[in-house]
């Protein structure tokens, strides 16, 4: 993947335009897999949920500081493969299903 821009901000503008241009297949499932590492629900984005694990005491939802960005493009780039690792072995089917139980739980509160 090349992008012009080296910021957090501008790499997951990128994929999140190249995944709508794919009708969200890429990133099927991919948020919930986060929020399975995560251990709870939240309603942040994916790129969101990246900032919060990386950096736990920040806004998620502010941009990114000058000096956050390397270690974010790092965890980015590690969910990433850890995410298709994990679609490679169990399929989207299956983190969907691992999901269900944290979703089931929010919802009947």
């Amino acid at each position: 993947m090349f992008v012009h821009a080296r910021g957090f901000d501008a790499v997951w503008s990128y994929i999140e335009g190249f995944n709508a241009a794919r009708s969200g297949e890429p990133l099927k499932g991919f948020r919930e897999w986060l929020l399975l590492r995560r251990g709870s629900f939240s309603n942040l984005p994916w790129f969101m949920l990246i900032r919060e694990h990386v950096f736990a005491s920040t806004d998620p939802g502010a941009l990114p500081q000058r000096h956050e960005h390397v270690a974010l493009l790092e965890a980015l780039r590690a969910a990433l493969a850890g995410f298709k690792m994990d679609r490679d072995n169990i399929g989207v089917e299956g983190i969907l299903r691992r999901y269900e139980p944290l979703w089931d739980a929010i919802r009947t509160r």
